[in-house]
């Protein structure tokens, strides 16, 4: 009899640590909210990610253009007229962001160069540059903008 109550007794201990159902549909739920929540951050970190390196890029394009525009002779001590070259540069440029494309994910930048001279005193005349890029990422449209004083090259 001893034998029974022991093995009685065994099984009702083990029976004791067992979870119940309701115990079992909630520890359910609570690991897939946490799931959830991870799965959601994970897509939320990848579109950051990726409209991070779009701006990078975009910001790229700025410099570039704003680089070209620096890089035009501008001479104001010429004889017998000044030089100023940066008219020849292109206003506004399109291109698509140089980014790795999977599928249909290109993204295509418009940049646009605006100049006009300032003059500050009677002799110094100095160019100010700004270049817009504006590019779209899922529907909303966003610009990089990048701006500079320019001497003339005496």
């Amino acid at each position: 009899m001893n034998i029974k109550r022991s093995i009685a007794g065994s099984l009702r201990g083990a029976g004791a640590l067992a979870f119940t159902l309701p115990e079992l549909l909630i520890a359910v739920a609570i690991i897939m909210i946490v799931y959830n929540g991870v799965v959601l951050a994970y897509i939320q970190f990848d579109k950051r990610m990726e409209w991070s390196g779009y701006s990078l890029e975009a910001q790229a394009l700025s410099i570039r253009q704003l680089e070209a525009a620096r890089c035009a002779k501008w001479d104001t001590q010429n004889s017998p007229t000044a030089i100023d070259n940066i008219s020849n540069i292109p206003t506004m440029t399109w291109t698509n962001l140089d980014i790795p494309i999977a599928g249909t994910n290109m993204v295509y930048a418009t940049n646009t160069m605006t100049y006009s001279t300032v003059t500050i005193t009677n002799n110094v005349v100095v160019h100010f540059i700004r270049v817009d890029t504006v590019w779209s990422f899922k529907g909303v449209t966003f610009t990089n903008t990048i701006a500079t004083y320019r001497a003339p090259d005496e």
